[in-house]
């Protein structure tokens, strides 16, 4: 008799255990990445390239510089998302000196539907930064993007702008 109970005990524990972890999973996002998708990144820069709404980007030698750091690409479907640091820096030449327009550097997740950009979300600023990182992106990925040091895009940036500028020199 004392074995059955035992038994009956262990049985209710385990079917507890399993019910907790199937409701865990229904809670968690799971991310699936792939990896047939990496010019999804390309058409990510080129939609904010082309979608730029800096005013000076009628001044003459105006070009914009993009260079980033991929953090994947998850499906859920018919959509796709890409996650990525952007480094995004437009300048322009005035009396043969070299300009800043605009620049900006921070984590984007791009939307995809048929492979086009739909849309994308960046974090909020100031005080709301952390926690709008844990509402856009997976749990797998905040603390990298929250701990991402962009300094290795703004060497990279440098040097193509040096590269695209050196006329001037």
């Amino acid at each position: 008799m004392k074995n059955k109970f035992i038994s009956i005990v262990l049985i209710a524990v385990l079917i507890i255990i399993v019910i907790t972890i199937g409701i865990l999973n229904l809670n968690r996002k799971n991310e699936s990445y792939i990896t047939d998708y990496d010019f999804l990144y390309e058409k990510a820069i080129n939609y904010l390239i082309q979608n730029n709404d800096d005013v000076e980007f009628d001044r003459e030698g105006y070009k914009q510089f993009a260079s980033y750091k991929t953090f994947g690409i998850s499906t859920d479907g018919e959509y796709k998302y890409a996650y990525m640091w952007i480094l995004l820096e437009a300048y322009y030449i005035q009396n043969n000196q070299i300009y800043n327009s605009s620049g900006s550097a921070m984590p984007y997740k791009f939307t995809f539907k048929n492979n086009e950009v739909i849309g994308y979300t960046i974090p909020e600023d100031g005080s709301y930064y952390a926690s709008s990182i844990k509402k856009i992106f997976p749990k797998d990925l905040q603390a990298k993007i929250l701990k991402y040091d962009s300094s290795e895009l703004n060497d990279e940036n440098d040097a193509k702008i040096n590269a695209y500028y050196s006329y001037l020199q």
